[in-house]
């Protein structure tokens, strides 16, 4: 065998400089044929947005009160005048829409006809002109509503731009169960929810005198 040869194999120094090169070489060897290792990530395509349509801004009715005065008695009904107020608090105009009446019986001589906690649409006034954004109209009407004579306490509400066809029988329910289109009304809005307004009472007493019978609102001083 070479001496030469013999003496570098066996060489401890040596022999590890010489693995440590081969290893090198075999290594860098294999990482250059697998051009997988090196090849930069693909960056993912972002997901296709979703076409936006632009949201329309709507009105948003909002009942403020009503006013309302005995006119004089038809037929077992007090007929009454009324002035209401429809706030729009809402992003745009109104068109025009009906703001309807009713009441709440709280008291009644006739609980059968009329019992106690029934609700019941009784008038209404009609905005024809609308009302502008963040504005308060007045809508007047003579002989706007009624209320039967058999009621002696009931509780005024004003519905803003609801269904009420008075022509139908089938359509006899009222604020409590309105559904589907009677809720949307005449016009689409924000909030279908805050166009009922209650809470103004309405109450009657008797003053009786031997040949006479005289009826007059709650409150009102009778002069002898």
């Amino acid at each position: 065998m070479n001496t030469k040869l013999n003496e570098f194999i066996t060489h401890p120094a040596l022999s590890r400089t010489v693995c440590s090169a081969v290893a090198c070489l075999v290594a860098t060897s294999m990482f250059a044929s697998d051009t997988r290792l090196f090849r930069p990530r693909a960056e993912e395509d972002p997901p296709p947005k979703a076409p936006t349509t632009p949201q329309p801004k709507l009105p948003d009715l909002v009942p403020m009160g009503i006013n309302a005065m005995f006119s004089h008695l038809d037929n077992g009904h007090r007929i009454y005048s009324a002035t209401v107020s429809v706030a729009n608090f809402g992003q745009a105009d109104s068109a025009d829409f009906m703001c309807l009446v009713g009441y709440k019986v709280v008291d009644t001589t006739d609980p059968a006809k009329y019992p106690v906690g029934s609700s019941h649409y009784t008038g209404c006034l009609s905005f024809s002109s609308g009302v502008k954004v963040m504005d308060i109209a007045d809508c007047s009407g003579n002989w706007a509503f009624s209320i039967p004579e058999a009621i002696s306490v009931a509780e005024i509400y004003i519905v803003v731009d609801r269904f009420w066809n008075w022509f139908d029988p089938a359509d006899a329910g009222t604020w409590e169960d309105d559904a589907g289109k009677d809720v949307v009304g005449n016009i689409a809005e924000m909030d279908e929810t805050n166009n009922i307004a209650g809470g103004k009472f309405i109450y009657y007493v008797q003053y009786v005198e031997p040949t006479t019978t005289v009826e007059v609102p709650k409150g009102v001083v009778i002069k002898p």
